[in-house]
């Protein structure tokens, strides 16, 4: 069986389990629903809106509009449900991760400050990880990172991963090696650091360099060899095993193909804003998908948050560098 046929039928099976636990947990529901009614008990849960994708274009559709047709066409598309996913009133967002041109927002700094935000830290790092409980105190979410496209030479699983990596160091970050190949055990690596966020007590996930293989100027400086079908395959499965653990996924860059994804974050730049597509992100938007826009080296954060409210609404989520006070500003 082709590694592609391979990762297609774990795919799947992912799927129908998770669907299987969505019918069950609606049939507990109704069954609540109909004791709460003979007990006088009018509070019920209400389900979140339904969201669909569309996979060959990523086009987001309401559900709504499909309930009239007796039977949506399935042929040729796969129309989802994003499985329980909790619309939150989480809005500013805090980065303990990632690290730009100055230093990130301090665990410190978030504890105190922080309240209803998402909150992104690297767990793998011991200071981080042993303050989950204290940051998620004030009502904040909290996401976990990892690299899903790319192998760090600091990080615990490196030797596992190493001999599935191109040759050639990515030039914008030391000791960083893109995935070369996609297989069962890479799954396997991938899905123990997810089994370690949740032990955690993280939120989300955040899939860094999920979108490695859509630059073909990287494929062929760096010679990688994974496709762009089998790298959408793959993260769409990555996020229905997080999924099953509980975890929210953040999309990293791209919604391209992001089915079940609950979140997308961006990163802007003075020179570079709104490079990703536009249309999608603003259906996602619609469709009550959380996104967030990671601005850096801004002299004007202010005018540049202006800027992506006027084209995407008050739901959008904005943090970015401000170069004169050399830290991150919180909108």
């Amino acid at each position: 069986m082709s590694f592609l046929k391979k990762i297609s039928f774990f795919f799947f099976s992912c799927l129908f389990i998770l669907i299987g636990f969505y019918f069950i947990s609606s049939f507990k529901e109704n069954n609540i629903y109909k004791n709460t009614q003979q007990s006088n008990i009018t509070k019920v849960k209400k389900r979140n809106k339904k969201i669909a994708r569309n996979t060959k274009n990523t086009k987001i559709i309401d559900l709504k509009k499909q309930e009239k047709k007796k039977e949506p066409s399935l042929r040729g598309i796969s129309v989802v449900k994003v499985i329980d996913s909790q619309k939150s009133d989480i809005k500013k967002v805090y980065n303990a991760a990632y690290t730009e041109n100055y230093k990130p927002d301090s665990i410190e700094y978030i504890i105190k400050n922080a309240q209803y935000a998402y909150i992104l830290i690297d767990p793998f790092e011991k200071n981080q990880r042993k303050n989950i409980s204290k940051i998620k105190k004030n009502n904040n979410e909290v996401g976990c990172y990892i690299s899903v496209g790319t192998a760090e030479q600091w990080r615990d699983d490196f030797n596992d991963l190493k001999k599935y990596v191109v040759k050639k160091e990515w030039n914008e970050w030391e000791g960083e090696y893109f995935l070369k190949n996609i297989n069962t055990e890479v799954i396997k690596i991938i899905q123990q650091r997810i089994d370690k966020l949740a032990f955690w007590g993280c939120d989300w996930v955040e899939f860094d360099n999920m979108d490695w293989v859509f630059d073909q100027n990287y494929r062929t400086k760096y010679k990688g060899e994974v496709t762009e079908k089998e790298a959408v395959l793959y993260y769409q499965a990555l996020c229905l095993y997080a999924k099953s653990k509980n975890l929210k996924c953040m999309a990293k860059n791209t919604l391209k193909d992001a089915l079940f994804f609950d979140g997308v974050l961006y990163e802007s730049y003075t020179d570079e804003k709104n490079w990703w597509n536009t249309d999608d992100t603003k259906k996602f938007l619609d469709s009550g998908g959380f996104v967030i826009i990671n601005h850096y080296g801004e002299k004007n954060p202010g005018e540049v948050y202006s800027y992506y409210k006027d084209f995407y609404g008050e739901n959008i989520s904005f943090i970015s560098e401000n170069v004169r006070e050399e830290k991150y500003i919180h909108y």
